[in-house]
């Protein structure tokens, strides 16, 4: 494999950040990227997928990463989770999701996920 090719399939890196509403994926996502989207205490907030690259400071600045809504399940029954699995699977900007990191609120352990 020559070099260029390898670059070119380390900038396709993506890891998304998956889990429960309010459990701090977009506070993780901001700091990671250097983003600063709105957070709030209370869920549903993040109704939309979001891109960004990992902060240069942070290390390689050609890692994607993808903050989702929350959801309690990859079978959607709810809008927001509609969007998370499309964003996950049918995302016309991300070639191929590389690493899902699923997130949870260990406060609300007892809280029914379907992933």
């Amino acid at each position: 494999m020559r070099s260029s090719e390898t670059e070119l399939k380390v900038q396709n890196k993506t890891i998304a950040l998956i889990g429960s509403p309010n459990s701090g994926k977009t506070t993780l996502y901001n700091w990671l990227t250097g983003s600063r989207f709105k957070t709030v205490n209370y869920p549903g907030a993040t109704v939309e997928f979001s891109l960004g690259h990992l902060a240069g400071h942070l290390g390689d600045h050609s890692l994607q990463l993808m903050d989702t809504p929350g959801t309690y399940s990859l079978h959607p029954k709810s809008a927001d989770e509609w969007v998370t699995l499309r964003a996950l699977y049918e995302n016309p900007k991300v070639e191929q999701v590389t690493c899902k990191m699923f997130y949870t609120d260990y406060a609300c352990i007892n809280c029914k996920t379907d992933m």
